[in-house]
């Protein structure tokens, strides 16, 4: 399973997974597996999961077919931080708002 670590903040991993694909006749390579980040551990399952050969379903922008990805779903951690930064914003306006 090669798993290519990210360097940076916040620190992650990414599952080297490529894949090919054709729309219209034409044929395409991508490697985006999904929108968001991986831990290591979700890296490796990752990987693991879309083994040598298999068969997989592609979704690709129809105005630009090279954009694909394989796994469509929201990035649970991106609308969790999400969520966290409006309630603290709720709180901060309901403090002031409590203050004057």
């Amino acid at each position: 399973m090669p798993i290519a670590v990210r360097r940076g903040l916040p620190r992650g991993a990414v599952p080297v997974v490529e894949y090919e694909y054709s729309v219209g006749g034409q044929h395409f390579r991508s490697n985006r597996v999904s929108f968001g980040g991986f831990t290591f551990n979700e890296a490796v399952a990752t990987a693991a999961m879309y083994k040598r050969g298999r068969h997989v379903q592609v979704a690709y922008d129809p105005r630009r077919p090279d954009q694909a990805v394989l796994d469509t779903g929201p990035d649970l951690r991106a609308l969790l931080y999400i969520g966290i930064g409006g309630y603290v914003l709720y709180l901060s306006a309901h403090a002031l708002l409590k203050a004057s």
